[in-house]
């Protein structure tokens, strides 16, 4: 696995996880209303 490989896989997994906690954070903003 080249450090280019291992760079994009980490990306990917942190922009994962940023829009399913931006999802998380938006339904629990929509189900306090």
């Amino acid at each position: 696995m080249s450090v280019y490989e291992a760079l994009s896989l980490t990306v990917a997994t942190n922009v994962l996880l940023l829009s399913l906690f931006t999802v998380v954070l938006v339904l629990t903003k929509r189900n306090e209303k």
